[in-house]
């Protein structure tokens, strides 16, 4: 509770479960004049924190089997020359 205003006629009331409604008939009761001027919720301030971002040294690398190459096979003529043998 907190007294503000100009003329400290300003009751300041901060909390949790504080019925608006309920202050105001007391102090009606006894001040004969009471009103509610602002209603406000207060917010906590959220403090950001800092996501640190987990960088990898060694990148990561993926190896597949590779499959087996076809057999080479490679045919040649016994004879290099082929010139006729008749003449």
């Amino acid at each position: 509770m907190a007294i503000q205003g100009k003329e400290k006629d300003e009751l300041m009331v901060t909390g949790d479960g504080v019925d608006s409604v309920k202050l105001t008939r007391c102090l009606r009761k006894k001040l004969h004049h009471a009103t509610i001027l602002t209603i406000e919720e207060i917010k906590e301030e959220k403090k950001e924190e800092k996501k640190e971002e987990k960088k990898d040294d060694d990148p990561y690398y993926v190896c597949y089997p590779s499959y087996p190459m076809p057999p080479q096979i490679m045919v040649q003529d016994p004879c290099q020359y082929q010139a006729c043998s008749i003449m």
